[in-house]
């Protein structure tokens, strides 16, 4: 590519677009906005800066002229497609699907990837141990470990959940041979965390609805509520969520007789459609 300027170093082709263009027009000054329309047989002089500033999305139309435009190979077009429609797609199954597909390119940087932390927020139980290890001594008894999930994990699952933790540094064997914890902050910078994290989300979900079969209401708190709100009262409700959320974090640090692990989810949604006043 020219300039040394590669496509594997993006999560998103609007930014890689930005900048090639900024790069190229260093060299070319009549590589312009109004240049590069006309080239893809656009109707619109402003065609590109409605696509690199987010207000129009690429469609294959227009996508083939403008790859070669910037001569990106075989290769890098493949990978460019593919990364068009992970930026355009809106269902977390569509994102998956095109996020496991970019995965697939070896040339991909793997700074954006961190398959550490893929692992981490894709797998429940991973989160789980990290937390369960504050409260149980463990070492190498994996069948043991797999068996204090609720549900249980296999014994292999328990062993790799070890392995992603050791990996991002989340745990660390003490003087004792104990696996425990360390107090570090995942990282937010990288390119796909907001997949990862919504991957995490839904799988916790999915664990609270089988909750209601798998536990009796003596170890589980599972209630909704149906309000209506003006965007002040959701913006209070919002801080009220974030004021309990903190407060369940504080009571953990002052519990001394920890005995079990539990997920806390928090969902605030809407139903309808706004309601203006004359309807």
């Amino acid at each position: 590519m020219e300039n040394q300027l590669s496509i594997y170093d993006y999560s998103d082709y609007r930014l890689f677009l930005r900048d090639i263009y900024n790069r190229r027009k260093e060299t070319d000054k009549k590589f312009s906005h109004r240049f590069i329309a006309a080239h893809v047989g656009a109707s619109s002089s402003g065609w590109f800066s409605d696509i690199i500033n987010n207000r129009i999305n690429l469609t294959r139309q227009y996508l083939t002229a403008l790859c070669k435009l910037l001569h990106l190979s075989a290769r890098e077009i493949d990978f460019f497609e593919v990364l068009v429609d992970y930026c355009q797609s809106g269902a977390l199954a569509e994102k998956n699907r095109y996020m496991q597909k970019i995965f697939s390119f070896k040339e991909i940087n793997p700074a954006l990837v961190q398959k550490e932390q893929f692992e981490f927020y894709s797998k429940w139980y991973i989160s789980a141990i990290r937390e369960l290890l504050l409260l149980y001594n463990f070492k190498d008894d994996y069948h043991e470990l797999a068996r204090k999930l609720d549900p249980p994990i296999k014994p292999a699952q328990a062993k790799q959940a070890i392995v992603v933790l050791l990996s991002i540094g989340f745990i660390k064997q003490n003087r004792e041979g104990f696996y425990k914890p360390v107090e570090r902050n995942i990282s937010k910078s990288t390119a796909f965390r907001s997949v990862y994290w919504a991957n995490f989300v839904t799988s916790m979900m999915n664990l609270a609805i089988e909750s209601i079969d798998r536990h009796s209401s003596d170890v589980r708190d599972i209630s909704s509520v149906t309000v209506n709100l003006s965007p002040e009262g959701f913006k209070t409700a919002k801080a009220e969520i974030d004021a309990l959320r903190k407060r369940l974090l504080a009571l953990s640090g002052m519990e001394t007789k920890q005995f079990a692990t539990y997920q806390c989810n928090f969902q605030l949604f809407p139903l309808t459609q706004p309601v203006r006043e004359k309807e």
